[in-house]
Parts: structure tokens; sequence; C-alpha cells
């Protein structure tokens, strides 16, 4: 009995090598449409960010004109209102309005995908041995 692949597992073999380049060329080519396409849809995702942190800043800096307001109308009261219920009441309210903040988006721009490193040759197989030596 030989110890050499057959015909047949050399055809097979070369059949999976075809596959293999096929498979490995449309990857590659995979990677680079979605790295294309990437940075076109991170400079949306980008942009919707960029509207969300003027919305965010614009309704944290609202908030404190309010707490602003209600610290001047709360110091035109008396000392007794001030410290009454009512008064402690007033300050809470307008603390939870300075003190009101909304987190910034924290997104990173995930970068392409690296394509896969092709092969030394266009044999997948190469340096896999037909036959026994000796």
């Amino acid at each position: 009995m030989a110890l050499n692949l057959s015909k047949n597992e050399k055809a097979a073999r070369d059949e999976h090598n075809t596959k293999l380049k096929e498979t490995h060329e449309a990857v590659v080519a995979a990677v680079k449409e979605y790295n294309e396409k990437r940075e076109e849809l991170w400079a949306s995702v980008q942009e919707a960010a960029d509207a969300f942190d003027e919305a965010r800043e614009a309704a944290e800096e609202w908030a404190h004109d309010v707490a602003s307001r209600i610290e001047e109308e709360c110091a035109d009261k008396s000392e007794k209102w001030q410290e009454s219920d009512r008064g402690m009441n007033a300050q809470s309210f307008q603390g939870d309005y300075e003190n009101f903040s909304i987190d910034a988006l924290a997104l990173e721009d995930p970068g392409d995908v690296t394509e896969p490193d092709a092969p030394a040759s266009d044999d997948w197989f190469e340096g896999l041995p037909e036959e026994v030596e000796g």
C-alpha cells in the first residue's frame, strides 16, 4: 500500500484550495466594503451624537437658567420665609434644577476591520507532503 495522496485526494485537495482562495478573496472584499461603508456610517453617528450634545447642553443651560430665576426670587423673600417649609422646599426645588445634568454620550469610532492575511502562496496546502519520503 502506497503512503501517498491518491488521485482522488489530490483532486479534493485542489478543490479545497480553490474554495479557500475564493472565499478568502470574498472575505477581503467584504472587509474592504465594510470599511468603506463604516466610514460613511460613522460620520452619520458622529453627526447625530453632535446634535444630541447640542440639545443636551441647551437643556442643561435651560435648567440652570430656571435655577437662577428661582434663586433670585427666593433671595427677594424675607429671611423668615426662606427658613419656612415653603422656603426650604423652594431651595430644594432650585437645587434640583441647578444640579440637573445629562451625561454626554461616550461613543468611540470602532475603526476599520483588519483584512485577514493572505497566504504566502496560492496554495493553502503548501508544505503538506503528497507522499511519505523514504
